[in-house]
């Protein structure tokens, strides 16, 4: 599915039209027909309700701007260099130790 991906002007579309549709008639109404027209669109997507639920509290909480995903990855990769360099050391630390008891 994903080597047919455009952007993501359809996925703002999409949403709008589905937050409407929760105002208009109720969650789980919405929820049905926005997988109803993934599936009917996509046949082997195989998208449920509760997919859709799950994906409408993601872009929910995104929609905040309080989310920085790309800040907690840079912290991610910054502490896992770290933690690298940590073993790295420990293990030069321990070689140089028997090393020099040989």
């Amino acid at each position: 599915m994903t080597e047919k991906l455009k952007g993501t002007a359809s996925v703002l579309h999409q949403t709008k039209t589905y937050e409407e549709l929760v105002q208009k008639h109720s969650v789980e109404v919405a929820n049905g027909l926005l997988a109803n027209a993934i599936n009917t669109a996509l046949p082997n997507a195989g998208i449920t309700s509760n997919d859709v639920a799950g994906f409408s509290k993601v872009t929910i909480a995104l929609r905040t701007g309080e989310v920085d995903l790309a800040k907690t990855a840079e912290e991610a990769n910054a502490d896992a260099a770290a933690v690298s360099a940590n073993i790295i050391a420990g293990l030069k630390a321990s070689q140089k130790s028997k090393d020099e008891i040989k």
